[in-house]
């Protein structure tokens, strides 16, 4: 008997081999979840694809194409395995994202999506109701998930600088209690039996030092993005994080409400404190005004030598220093003077020239300028001190050359005066040698 589809949506995706690919696909979803587990746990990927095609086939058929048969087994299976309508929104999801895996589009996108929704009387009804919205703790993989999550979140609060003030006080284990508190607050069903009442009481007595101490609004944007941190840490399913980042988010509610109470409660003692200055104020005011005027004309008078003052002083001590460095600069260049006089002397002595005729011929040279422009070599030197005062103070160095380099004709030849080679430096070297 040949298989008939509705709309022949098999063979629109491709033909049986199209389908089969998709159901693998959505059972591999399956197995990749982590808080279906508890129910599909034992099954292999071969086993789970009989059971979920055949699970499809209940409204991926005619309705002619016993259908009701099927429905029975699968309904039976369900109620064997335990399960309920709770879970389908999750199988939903995995569906869905097969469909996008499979790359069906269009008008067969949105017949599978509405074929599939055709199956949730399958499902039995959910014998007890979920005490979280949304059924967000099984949807995320039970309490352990949630504790797991809970636990990653503290730790990047105690890590968090900005926010160590606020939680120094608290132990890990302590920490994870209270903010777990603080989720149930927007996690749970307000119900009776699950007291929220209670539980927004308790955190708020805890939270009430923190407030006191600056928490607010702006915190509690960081206390949020460590909760993004930990969900995208500790879950995989996109739509379950959206989901908890929504509920998260209503807790900025309770961090105003509590943050503009107590800076209202601070500024209220803040404007008693004022009130109580000024009074006191009022009262020496009258005491005080005439001598303010007086005080203030001193004030002026005393500024006004001290700058006058420190201006005079830094002038002299620019002086001081100037004419310090001159005197230094003196003392420099008598020092040198001296020492290359004794130098000359020195070495006129070793040659047997006396350095009374030496000297009084340096110091000639030095009276007269016209000498020192035929013999003398000059070094002007310029103290840059002196320079900036509009004066130049000129030191003379040199020595006398017309006895020593001076060429000079003997006998129609060109000979030294005085050297190493001329006539009268080799008469002394011959009696030095003698004696």
């Amino acid at each position: 008997m040949k298989v008939l589809y509705r709309n022949n949506i098999v063979q629109r995706m491709g033909g049986e081999f199209g389908f089969d690919f998709l159901v693998v696909t959505y059972c591999e979803n399956i197995l990749d979840d982590e808080s279906l587990d508890h129910f599909y746990g034992n099954f292999d990927l071969n086993t789970l694809t009989c059971l979920q095609k055949e699970l499809l086939l209940i409204t991926f058929l005619e309705p002619y194409q016993e259908t009701e048969p099927r429905k029975k087994r699968v309904s039976f299976r369900n109620d064997m395995m335990g399960l309920d309508r709770s879970i389908f929104p999750i199988l939903e999801e995995h569906f869905v994202a097969a469909l996008d895996d499979c790359f069906v589009t269009g008008l067969d996108y949105e017949l599978c999506k509405a074929y599939f929704a055709e199956l949730r009387p399958v499902f039995k009804e959910c014998t007890t109701v979920s005490k979280y919205r949304s059924n967000i703790v099984e949807r995320m993989g039970g309490e352990a998930t949630f504790d797991l999550l809970v636990v990653s979140y503290c730790e990047r609060l105690k890590g968090d600088i900005k926010l160590h003030r606020f939680f120094e006080s608290y132990n890990l284990h302590n920490m994870t209690h209270l903010q777990k508190d603080l989720i149930l607050m927007v996690l749970l069903q307000p119900s009776a039996e699950n007291n929220v009442e209670s539980i927004e009481r308790r955190v708020t007595s805890k939270y009430s030092p923190m407030f006191a101490l600056g928490l607010n609004e702006h915190h509690f944007e960081m206390m949020e993005r460590h909760f993004s941190a930990a969900l995208f840490e500790c879950l995989s399913r996109p739509v379950v994080i959206q989901i908890c980042l929504k509920l998260f988010s209503n807790l900025i509610s309770f961090f105003e409400e509590h943050a503009l109470s107590s800076v209202e409660f601070d500024d209220d003692d803040d404007d008693d404190d004022d009130a109580d200055d000024e009074v006191e104020d009022d009262d020496d005011y009258d005491e005080v005004e005439d001598g303010d005027d007086k005080e203030d004309e001193t004030l002026i008078v005393s500024t006004r030598s001290l700058q006058i003052g420190s201006k005079a002083s830094r002038i002299s001590y620019n002086e001081g220093v100037q004419s310090h460095i001159a005197k230094r600069i003196s003392q420099a260049l008598d020092a040198s003077d001296r020492t290359e006089q004794t130098e000359q002397n020195e070495s006129l002595e070793s040659k047997g020239v006396r350095s009374s005729e030496f000297e009084s011929e340096r110091i000639s040279s030095r009276a007269t300028p016209e000498k020192n422009a035929k013999g003398r070599q000059n070094f002007e030197f310029i103290s840059p001190l002196a320079s900036e005062n509009k004066t130049k103070r000129r030191t003379t160095i040199g020595f006398s050359t017309s006895s020593l380099v001076t060429p000079k004709k003997l006998n129609g030849k060109p000979k030294m005066a005085f050297g190493w080679r001329s006539p009268a430096f080799k008469r002394m070297k011959r009696s030095a040698m003698a004696q």
